[in-house]
């Protein structure tokens, strides 16, 4: 999945809007567009979603895009390491020394 590594933050964002229900999918070029069934659009770059198909986390149907299971576990993974970097950065450590009373 290194491929993926490149583009995680896009990845996670089409991931997210797979959702569950998949998406009907209009390819324009270097750019995807993807409409859910209630009606919400978004546009992402080609690349990542044939990066997504090849590393297993979507599969295409016909014009439709589905997350596949496998997607629900790399991005649960993917928003763990994010909040362990956020609460790295804010994280106050302290050193305290205990002795021992003999």
């Amino acid at each position: 999945m290194a491929e993926i590594g490149r583009m995680d933050k896009a990845t996670a964002r089409l991931l997210r809007f797979l959702g569950n229900g998949g998406c009907r999918l209009m390819e324009e070029g270097a750019l995807t567009r993807l409409a859910r069934p209630d009606g919400a659009e978004t546009t992402v770059i080609s690349d990542v979603v044939a990066a997504s198909i090849r590393c297993g986390l979507a599969v295409r149907r016909g014009e439709k895009l589905f997350a596949t299971r496998e997607a629900r576990s790399w991005l649960r993974r993917f928003l763990a390491a994010r909040e362990e970097a956020f609460l790295d950065q804010h994280r106050t450590v302290e050193t305290t020394e205990i002795k021992d009373g003999g």
